[in-house]
């Protein structure tokens, strides 16, 4: 396995979101196995908002020649169908920073996965290419 960081900001270290970081890296090392580095920022970067928290995921994945950046924040549209709707009670408020923080992990390791995937296949056209040219 790839050296992994995984950073807190803004809110406690949670070992749950860590075993969901440390699973879905485990999914990119089998799309892609050279990849040399994968660092992981989760974040709530503002506590100032009546209605839920948003939480931002950054990952930075390193291959050789490139970097690969993913980055991934919800938007508010669902936060405030649900407030309009009525449906926050006191368990949902309580357990939203954590799911909407899973969430957000796993969108942001999806779009880490196309990234490389992209990558993987912009490389393979280019050397494609190159031999061609030969």
């Amino acid at each position: 396995m790839f050296p992994l960081t995984v950073s807190f900001r803004g809110l406690r270290h949670s070992a749950a979101l860590t075993s969901l970081v440390r699973s879905q890296a485990t999914v990119l090392e089998r799309l892609f196995p050279r990849i040399l580095e994968c660092r992981v920022v989760i974040e709530r970067p503002h506590r100032h908002r009546r209605t839920g928290v948003p939480i931002h995921v950054r990952i930075d994945v390193h291959v050789p020649g490139r970097e690969i950046v993913t980055e991934h924040q919800p938007t508010l549209h669902a936060e405030l169908t649900h407030a309009e709707a009525g449906h926050f009670t006191k368990s949902t408020q309580i357990d939203t920073p954590l799911r909407d923080a899973r969430l957000a992990v796993r969108e942001a390791f999806r779009t880490a996965a196309r990234r490389i995937q992209d990558n993987v296949t912009r490389n393979i056209d280019t050397h494609h290419a190159a031999r061609g040219r030969s």
